[in-house]
């Protein structure tokens, strides 16, 4: 996992991040700080549809995996698209063409990192007291292979941005190789055997389904409760449940011989097992090739266990294609906004490739309204908040790269910039702010996993804007006045808060999400996540490119126009954060065990469960 997420997220990607502007500038001739901006953008936007393969793999694993050949694939696909990027003839009219497989080496490698996030956050379930220590494993990997981007500020001062865009390309498709012997790195569990751990653990807790009930029903049933009370009729409450406690019928003979021949059409013999509850005599179903410890622990176990039937394409005994369509089923309001989602991100693509100012300014509103009214009305409340918390986090950051790397970079504009090279901004800027993060993934645990979410965000926020005082002072040249240098100055401000910012914001979010979404739906809610996560890092660039074309716009050598962006998009929108982290997120400690309702679950007493199915770890019997 770890070597996985060094190369393709740190390595690889923040490689091709930092080659934008040396690509769209230098080869192919692109000098419009909105036009860049606007090309730069299309980087967010292959993030977007994470959402696209998350629900796809979890409900058509291949070959009996339901991550390891997609994460296979996008390794080696995405390795191929970042060779096109670099690669195309030195013209301006190959700027579009490059974007395009910008966007799509990008939505390759974060096809391997929500797979890979899926992976983990099924092991953070079964030991949720190692969330945040694994969460920051995760980062600390993916510090350690930013390490290798610091080469490309050198090549760009050189001229040869292309140089490392293909080393980045050659390490992203180095991982194919961890997923091809899945059995000695990995260990992802195949399909079937994932799903019965599934099965298991929702019989030990007492057979419950969570239903995911969109906020705005909680919401129309709390208003019918409260007008009911007001009115003064004592009734029940409107409100469903959450959760529905799901028992197996009675067997009858007519359902035994239905179930036997479909089971042979699909050349699949089941095996049954009785267990009494309620002095009932129960069916349950399972399938020949469960591990021979987890049919045991079956047979010992005191209440029922719903196994899903999963439908497979197979050749001889090798499973090509299967199908969980009882993930579909559950979850098929998830996949509504998976799809609304994608849809958003493949219309903010054409727009920004093809659209005017104006055009894309209303493509992003209408984009925000399906998005939040989307999440509240399909999502849980809960579940909704944290997405939305995720979205206006990097929303509300706006950010403008072209315009401030025409002020930081060389220039025609002597003193009144800092004249920096790409050796020094790629390198020496961003090897401090890796060091930067590295602390900052360290010092979460000790220091926030025992704090509550509003309190991390309040902190950051206020960082952000600390941080952003630092521009303003390098716009304003008040360190030349005061004999502080540039590079000085830059450094103690952005290159270390930014990186900081950004952990201490998304590690909580993950932790969160992780700690929430349903067992069998980790790759689709973390997708959902993330989707929310990109489009408001989308949001935040095409706002900056609308403020530079409509109202901020350039004036050579006069830097106005980037003082008053910052004060605007670094200083005043990130404050709206504050009020909204104790609206969207629970009342709660990071390291709290908490439901789908947000409130913390109460430790259980060893020996009083009478639901427990087996003495030893279900996730080691197993395996």
């Amino acid at each position: 996992m770890g070597v996985t997420q060094a190369l393709t997220v740190g390595a690889a990607n923040y490689t091709i991040m930092n080659s934008r502007r040396p690509i769209f500038r230098d080869r192919y001739g692109i000098t419009d700080s909105e036009r860049i901006n606007r090309l730069m953008t299309l980087f967010q936007l292959g993030g977007c549809l994470k959402c696209v393969i998350a629900p796809i793999s979890d409900i058509f694993p291949i070959f009996g995996y339901s991550k390891r050949w997609y994460c296979f694939g996008s390794a080696l696909l995405g390795g191929a698209f970042g060779f096109a990027y670099c690669l195309l003839p030195k013209n301006s009219s190959s700027a579009n063409s490059a974007a395009a497989f910008l966007f799509l080496t990008t939505f390759c490698k974060h096809n391997v990192d929500i797979l890979c996030q899926g992976m983990y956050s099924r092991r953070i379930r079964y030991s949720p007291s190692a969330g945040p220590e694994m969460v920051s494993w995760v980062w600390w990997a993916i510090f350690l292979g930013d390490f290798i981007t610091l080469m490309q500020g050198k090549l760009s001062d050189q001229g040869k941005p292309e140089v490392g865009v293909i080393i980045a390309s050659i390490l992203q498709i180095l991982p194919a190789f961890l997923f091809l012997f899945n059995k000695w790195t990995f260990r992802e569990e195949t399909n079937a055997v994932e799903r019965r751990i599934d099965a298991i653990k929702d019989a030990q807790d007492g057979n419950i389904t969570v239903k995911l009930q969109p906020a705005a029903a909680q919401l129309y049933h709390y208003v019918q409760d409260k007008n009911r009370k007001k009115a003064g009729r004592h009734t029940a409450p409107t409100q469903e449940p959450m959760g529905e406690v799901i028992l197996n019928e009675p067997i009858t003979a007519e359902q035994e011989l239905e179930e036997k021949e479909a089971a042979i059409e699909l050349e699949e013999q089941p095996t049954e097992v009785a267990a009494l509850s309620g002095g009932k005599l129960l069916r349950i179903q399972h399938k020949n090739n469960m591990p021979q410890e987890v049919e045991e622990e079956v047979e010992r176990s005191p209440i029922p266990i719903n196994f899903q039937t999963i439908h497979a394409i197979r050749c001889g005994q090798i499973p090509i294609l299967e199908c969980n369509g009882f993930v579909a089923k559950r979850h098929w309001r998830l996949l509504i906004l998976c799809g609304i989602l994608a849809a958003c991100a493949i219309v903010l693509t054409v727009v920004n490739l093809l659209g005017t100012t104006w055009q894309l300014l209303w493509a992003h509103i209408a984009v925000f309204c399906a998005i939040i009214i989307g999440a509240y009305a399909i999502l849980p409340r809960l579940i909704a908040g944290c997405c939305v918390a995720i979205y206006l986090v990097f929303a509300l950051y706006l950010k403008f790269p072209g315009e401030l790397d025409r002020f930081y970079l060389l220039n025609k504009c002597g003193r009144k910039s800092p004249q920096m090279d790409y050796t020094f901004y790629y390198t020496i800027g961003y090897l401090i702010m890796y060091i930067a993060g590295m602390f900052a993934t360290i010092a979460f645990t000790p220091i926030f996993s025992h704090r509550r979410f509003q309190f991390t965000f309040i902190f950051t926020t206020c960082l952000q804007v600390i941080a952003s005082l630092i521009d303003i002072i390098i716009i304003e040249r008040w360190n030349i006045a005061i004999g502080i240098p540039d590079k000085a100055t830059w450094i103690c401000g952005f290159e270390i808060i930014y990186e900081t910012v950004h952990v201490m914001h998304f590690m909580p979010t993950m932790i969160l999400m992780s700690r929430i979404v349903p067992r069998g739906s980790e790759s689709i809610l973390f997708s959902i996540a993330a989707g929310y996560s990109f489009l408001g890092q989308t949001m935040a660039n095409t706002m900056g490119s609308i403020l530079l074309g409509l109202a901020f716009k350039p004036k050579g050598c006069d830097f106005t126009n980037i003082r008053n962006l910052v004060i605007v998009g670094h200083m005043c929108l990130p404050l709206l954060q504050i009020p909204l982290a104790f609206l969207l997120l629970p009342h709660c400690r990071i390291c709290d065990d908490i439901d789908i309702h947000g409130n913390v679950k109460k430790a259980k007493k060893k020996g009083n469960d009478p639901n427990k199915v087996a003495k030893n770890s279900t996730w080691e019997k197993a395996k």
